[in-house]
């Protein structure tokens, strides 16, 4: 009798593993996205073949799901949520912990349940549906350019790192879709990862290999595609890039009044444009961005500079390997006065390289020294142009054609964010122009400034900064102090 309702039991336990391990082989086949909301037909392909899993789309699916807020997304406090952005906040599981973040706590929960659901899945090798391949690994390079590959964000047994898999373009993860099921992904184990190939000098090893985390970027530097609305101080600045707000000079007004001698000046200058995305080719981008600029400073009654104009650059952007992004930009540009007696046609010509962190000056690369974050720009400048009209003799202005190559400096250096200083910045330019054809000689500017960035909000700021030089277009010289309100978009 006791035999046989030990059978029993046995029987009946054995059934209940059988189908409990069916439930769990069902869970493990189901995980991951619907293929049809993340996959798409790679070109070219048989009807047969299997489909290719699109980063953008998985992005897009994540948020779906469980919506998360645009506050909390918008890392740099500019306005707007870009896929870089979004990869970030998946990828990071402190993300909304970080220094000015603004995650209520159906964010955090949200972000947090997002990102738990895609590690089940990788962790699973995929399941039935999708099979995952390592390209290559990424250099240490790589990483310290783009914050979601930190590698604090990878854990102990992932198949696959998740930063990788929402990296856009996926250029470190190959994974296939399988929508009727994959044989071999369902048999296989999980993917065995390769380790990644040793420093040739020890001294070279990553902060991680030695057992410390590496340190989180002091703000993460999306590159967005150029376009949309534009606001700052000069039509340079309308092109740079708006993940790196606070290396841009913003549009900015100074008044200033003295009642006792009676005299008052004001300067006033802003770029406003718009840009237009023209699409993307294996790593470049192009856009077109018109635009208009006002400039003016008047000093006890007299105009020193009075400047209107209207323009429009023809940018193309090159995206390379360990963050690099070189900039080309040709702007055909007319500036006159607010009345008509100034005309001058310039063909401007900029080019803007950036280099890697690892070189000895990583030009346009945000550099983390500690207490605070520096950031150099290098840019190459050659103005063509021809004076139809001076003015009259009040002007330093001479009609007839010049031609003007040269270069420019500019360089920042900003508070660290979880530091006292962290809303202050300091800034500095030298500007230089050749007169190879017509006058004058040569045209230099020196600008410096020091700033109070309001908090959380690198659109405003108020700033105390000193010029010296020519101004580049009416050639009117200039040596003042100023104390001025800026704003950029």
């Amino acid at each position: 009798m006791l035999t046989k309702r030990r059978l029993v039991l046995a029987a009946g336990s054995f059934l209940l593993a059988a189908a409990t391990a069916d439930v769990g082989r069902a869970q493990v086949d189901e995980v991951g996205p619907p293929v049809g909301d993340v996959c798409r037909a790679t070109f070219g392909d048989r009807p047969d073949a299997p489909l290719a899993l699109e980063p953008v789309r998985l992005i897009r699916w994540a948020l779906s799901v469980q919506p998360v807020s645009d506050a909390a997304l918008d890392t740099n406090a500019d306005g707007t949520t870009s896929l870089a952005e979004k990869q970030l906040a998946l990828a990071d599981p402190d993300f909304c912990a970080r220094p000015g973040r603004s995650c209520t706590a159906e964010d955090a929960e949200a972000l947090r349940s997002r990102r738990n659901a895609i590690l089940v899945w990788i962790n699973a090798g995929g399941g039935a549906h999708y099979r995952f391949e390592r390209v290559r690994v990424p250099t240490p390079a790589e990483r310290q350019d783009r914050a979601h590959l930190d590698p604090a964000f990878d854990l102990p047994g992932e198949a696959v790192q998740l930063g990788e898999m929402l990296n856009v373009p996926a250029d470190f993860v190959r994974a296939s879709c399988y929508p009727a099921g994959d044989a071999q992904a369902v048999a296989s184990a999980l993917p065995a990862l390769p380790a990644p190939p040793a420093p040739a000098d020890a001294d070279a090893a990553s902060p991680d290999a030695a057992g410390e985390p590496e340190p989180f970027l002091l703000a993460y530097i999306p590159r967005p595609r150029l376009e949309g609305f534009r606001l700052a101080a000069t039509p340079d600045d309308l092109s740079a890039d708006r993940g790196q707000l606070s290396t841009i000079t913003p549009a900015e007004i100074t008044l200033n009044s003295d009642r006792r001698a009676r005299t008052g000046s004001v300067y006033a200058r802003a770029a406003a444009g718009y840009a237009f995305d023209l699409g993307r080719d294996d790593g470049t981008s192009t856009s077109i961005l018109p635009f208009a600029l006002f400039e003016r400073q008047e000093d006890n009654g007299r105009r020193t500079i009075d400047k209107v104009g209207a323009g429009s650059s023809l940018i193309g952007r090159r995206h390379g390997p360990a963050g690099r992004l070189d900039e080309v930009s040709v702007s055909p540009l007319y500036t006159t006065d607010t009345r008509a007696d100034i005309q001058v046609g310039t063909f401007k010509l900029r080019y803007t390289p950036t280099l890697g962190t690892d070189s000895a000056f990583p030009l346009g690369q945000p550099v983390d020294l500690g207490w605070a974050r520096a950031i150099l720009h290098a840019d190459l400048l050659t103005d063509v142009g021809e004076v139809y009209s001076t003015g009259g003799d009040d002007t330093a202005l001479t009609a007839g054609t010049f031609v003007r190559p040269g270069g420019r400096v500019r360089g920042r250096i900003r508070g660290a964010d979880d530091s006292v200083l962290s809303q202050f910045e300091v800034d500095g330019s030298l500007r230089y122009l050749y007169g190879a054809v017509g006058e004058p000689d040569h045209i230099a500017m020196f600008e410096t400034g020091l700033s109070f960035v309001f908090p959380n909000q690198d659109h405003y700021r108020v700033r105390a900064s000193y010029a010296h030089g020519s101004d580049e277009d009416t050639l009117e010289e200039q040596q003042v102090w100023r104390v001025s309100l800026g704003v950029r978009f």
